[in-house]
């Protein structure tokens, strides 16, 4: 799950390319929304304004794939148990660059995506997100 993630950031009177810390930057902005009390439609108007060239959802994606190959693939029908899965779902969100998921987690909860949708009800999954301490409702 490496690889860089950037984005263009439009904030009012100009442009900033940002990089590596872009999730820092999003969230703060996040945080500056929710001080205003804005509503989820704004948070969601404001992420969809950054990610204009869906790196966001491209990010999502690729971790729903890998969360959605370990419940199809180590399924009971495949002689597997849900120890197993948890297992591995258990050591994917520990693989995972911590700002890239919460990333997944703020895309989770304000995006409408298929693959955020997914995740959202995978119980399996959001129990290992619950035993390592991280929710999705985190903004």
């Amino acid at each position: 799950m490496g690889g860089q993630f950037s984005c263009k950031y439009l904030p009012p009177g100009g442009s900033i390319e940002l990089q590596n810390h872009t999730i820092i930057e999003i969230e703060e902005e996040i945080e500056i929304f929710r001080g205003r009390e804005a509503s989820n439609e704004k948070i969601i108007e404001l992420l969809n304004n950054i990610d204009a060239n869906d790196q966001i959802f491209s990010a999502t994606r690729r971790f729903y794939i890998m969360v959605k190959m370990v419940s199809d693939k180590l399924s009971d029908e495949n002689g597997f148990s849900e120890n197993d899965r948890s297992s591995h779902l258990f050591t994917l969100i520990n693989f995972t660059d911590f700002s890239l998921l919460r990333l997944i987690m703020m895309s989770m909860q304000f995006m409408s995506y298929q693959s955020t949708e997914y995740l959202k009800n995978d119980n399996e999954f959001n129990s290992v997100l619950q035993e390592v301490g991280i929710n999705c409702d985190l903004y």
